[in-house]
C-alpha cells in the first residue's frame, strides 16, 4: 500500500523504528539542531574542533586529588536533607 505524503516541504521520511540523531550547531549566530537518520551523516556534520574540545574536557580535572574529591562528595551527600516526597 503506497502512502501519500501530505507535506512536500523540507524534510525526510524514515521508518517508524528508525531513530533520529540531533546535532546542535551554530549557524549565523543562532543555535540550530540538524537531524539525521544515519550516524555517519551526523558524524560528518560535527566539526573536528568540537571533538578536540570534548577530549580536552575529559582531562580538565586531571590535577585534582580523587580521594579528596570523593570524600567531599560523600560528605555533601550525607549532610544534605532528602527532597520532600512528591504529592500528586
Amino acid at each position: 500500500m503506497a502512502i501519500e505524503r501530505l507535506h512536500q516541504g523540507p524534510g525526510f521520511v524514515v521508518r517508524h523504528d528508525q531513530p533520529l540523531l540531533g546535532v546542535p550547531l551554530q549557524e549565523e549566530g543562532q543555535e540550530v539542531v540538524c537531524y539525521f537518520a544515519e550516524e555517519g551523516q551526523a558524524d560528518a556534520t560535527i566539526p573536528q574542533s568540537a571533538t578536540q574540545e570534548a577530549l580536552r574536557l575529559a582531562g580538565a580535572w586531571h590535577d585534582l586529588d580523587w580521594d579528596t574529591m570523593e570524600q567531599a562528595l560523600h560528605c555533601i551527600r550525607h549532610e544534605s536533607l532528602p527532597s520532600p516526597s512528591l504529592v500528586l
